[in-house]
């Protein structure tokens, strides 16, 4: 049996979920765990599964804390089908991911920071520095700078985790977090800077 842990990526990627989305990739899950983008925030998640095993699955008594709570239910309804009627929002997503990647990158090479990497999918991002992947959390100093910097001037990246590209997001607020960027950036130069200087 082979179980994908589409958390984080269900909804975001591909209607389909995140198998769907790789390119030339023809596996398909037995079951896929969903949650987070099913219902737009609210709090829902879904296991569901192929014909396969439907009648192993009839054998299982669940329980749930929400199953009384209407709300997550109908955001998850209207989620699925507003997706399903726009496939331009999923296009829109990668369009901006692209943006925001390829603007970090430049933005990063222009400033001189050495090392900046850029992982998953563009739609959801993950950053770090080469010089810190093996260091424990608690020491990685350059992508804390670099989020402190962005928070600090109002755009928010995690420095330990996935982000998210939303449906709401728009070509001006990529364009105003590169500029952001480009501050923190300096700043993380400047710590590469200082770091060369003491050896």
């Amino acid at each position: 049996v082979l179980i994908c842990d589409d958390v984080r990526s269900s909804m975001r990627l591909s209607l389909a979920g995140s198998w769907a989305y790789l390119e030339g990739c023809n596996v398909e899950p037995d079951l896929s765990c969903l949650c987070k983008g099913i219902a737009n925030g609210y709090e829902m998640s879904a296991v569901v599964g192929n014909n396969r095993l439907r009648k192993a699955a009839g054998t299982i008594n669940a329980t749930g804390s929400f199953w009384c709570n209407a709300i997550p239910f109908t955001a998850a309804i209207h989620t699925i089908e507003t997706l399903a009627q726009n496939p331009s929002i999923h296009e829109n997503m990668k369009l901006l991911g692209e943006k925001l990647r390829s603007g970090l990158n430049k933005v990063a090479k222009g400033c001189g920071v050495e090392g900046f990497r850029q992982s998953g999918p563009v739609q959801m991002p993950y950053f770090s520095f080469d010089q810190e992947r093996t260091k424990p959390i608690s020491d990685r100093v350059l992508i804390q700078t670099f989020c402190s910097y962005c928070a600090r001037l109002g755009v928010w990246f995690h420095p330990y985790h996935t982000m998210f590209l939303t449906a709401a997001h728009t070509d001006a607020d990529i364009e105003s977090t590169l500029s952001v960027a480009e501050v923190a950036f300096r700043a993380v130069k400047s710590l590469q800077r200082d770091h060369i200087a003491s050896l």
